[in-house]
């Protein structure tokens, strides 16, 4: 959903800096951004989790507007560094993991208008705001551990032995 992004930077502020990372700067990315008269948006490479890191920390708002994800483990990193996160009804961590108005949003997929008031609306919030969001995310993750998925999956393989016993 970069193209979804890069369009949706249209009619968000100039002083919000979208940073697009783990995509290739390409020729349509560089010509939507032309086209739209967008000049908020950096991109950078893929990165090392560790790397990625300083840039959860530095960022207020994590978007992730994808067609389609299995998962999205990159919600589960983005909470985990503390913040409110937008994103679409097709990414099953978000369905799972976002709540309205209490850590993020979940918005559908491809809506140019409704990512753009989105960020436009968390660009805006108080900064307590966006921290209690951001809060909330840490607490509402915090149980989505290796651990505790590694002992759920035990259940349910036991589960699964015991009925076909």
């Amino acid at each position: 959903g970069f193209d979804v992004l890069i369009k949706a930077c249209k009619y968000i502020g100039d002083d919000v800096c979208v940073l697009i990372i783990g995509g290739n700067v390409n020729d349509e990315y560089l010509k939507l951004c032309n086209e739209n008269n967008v000049h908020n948006i950096k991109f950078m490479p893929f990165m090392k989790k560790d790397e990625l890191k300083k840039y959860y920390l530095a960022s207020d708002v994590f978007a992730f507007p994808t067609r389609e994800d299995i998962w999205g483990l990159v919600i589960n990193e983005a909470m985990a560094s503390g913040l409110p996160v937008i994103t679409t009804t097709r990414c099953v961590s978000g369905m799972e993991l976002v709540e309205n108005g209490k850590n993020g949003y979940v918005i559908e997929p491809e809506n140019i208008e409704a990512l753009s008031y989105t960020i436009n609306v968390m660009a805006e919030m108080a900064p307590d705001m966006q921290y209690a969001m951001g809060q909330h995310s840490i607490l509402k993750i915090h149980e989505y551990t290796i651990e505790n998925m590694a002992v759920q999956y035990a259940k349910e393989v036991n589960n699964y032995i015991e009925s076909r016993q």
